[in-house]
């Protein structure tokens, strides 16, 4: 909840709700308000019994019930309204605090670092270059001017390994043989004999898709060859060297929402000596 209202109205609207509770248990109010109060509280506590409790709760899970959040608090700025000077202060802090995050979302796409990169392919890449990306980096058939053959990366999502081992021996989960052989033939496109034999003048990689594979853990452990090929590619360990890296910036600690899907990644864009020499 708080990703989506902020601390600070977060703050304010649970001070809110509990005084609702408060008036609604001890106080005599319009029978009007109580029975709006009880209607909203029961519908929230139900839904976050049934959706609330996910492992992995998405945004939109809990926007259905936001209004009836808002609604549970409304008694305390009804008290509050004939204070104009207090009621003023506490929405214009609210409101400037929201406008503030809100201009924050917008810099940060506009600091999406694959819109660098897009500069970058437009100013440096020559006419005719090979390249090699995966499907998290810029996509540049769409650029005019820009004029090179692109090959796609196998998408490796990590989850066929892990899944072998949560689910052994479960063929509906884990797929037919056929299903493996495939599996193990994308992984095996990521390593330094294959990738000389198609020596790309360019190769861009995007943290959303190699990340998986560099943080310590399981799938790293199931994927050695896929960890192997981007640290290497990374440390310049190939015949490959960066020539464009750049990552998004950190946010302040005070702004919301800290985490936006798909948008805090760094891209790096590496080129062989062939590449270099097109130049």
């Amino acid at each position: 909840m708080i990703e989506i209202i902020g601390w600070p109205f977060f703050i304010v609207s649970a001070i809110a709700f509990v005084f609702a509770l408060i008036a609604w248990l001890f106080l005599k109010e319009e029978w009007k308000k109580r029975a709006t109060f009880l209607l909203c509280l029961s519908v929230f506590v139900a839904y976050y019994i049934e959706f609330g409790l996910f492992p992995r709760l998405p945004t939109r899970f809990i926007l259905p019930i936001m209004p009836l959040w808002l609604l549970m608090s409304g008694l305390i700025w009804e008290k509050l309204q004939p204070n104009k000077i207090a009621f003023a202060s506490v929405l214009a802090f609210l409101i400037g605090y929201n406008l503030l995050c809100s201009s924050y979302v917008g810099w940060r796409f506009l600091d999406d670092p694959r819109l660098q990169a897009e500069l970058w392919v437009k100013a440096n890449m020559p006419a005719g270059s090979t390249v090699e990306e995966d499907v998290y980096s810029p996509t540049w058939t769409y650029l005019p001017e820009v004029h090179a053959d692109v090959t796609w990366m196998p998408f490796v999502n990590g989850r066929e390994k892990l899944f072998e081992v949560l689910f052994p021996d479960n063929q509906f989960i884990n797929g037919t043989e056929e299903d493996h052989l495939r599996a193990d033939q994308d992984i095996a496109w990521f390593t330094e004999s294959e990738l000389y034999k198609r020596h790309p003048d360019y190769v861009v990689i995007d943290s959303l898709y190699y990340e998986r594979f560099m943080e310590p853990g399981v799938r790293r452990d199931l994927y050695p060859s896929m960890y192997d090929y981007f640290n290497s590619l990374l440390k310049d360990k190939y015949a490959y060297h960066i020539v464009f890296d750049q990552e998004s910036q950190n946010i302040p600690g005070w702004i919301y929402p800290k985490e936006i899907d798909f948008t805090h990644n760094r891209v790096t864009i590496l080129v062989s000596a062939k590449g270099q020499a097109s130049k």
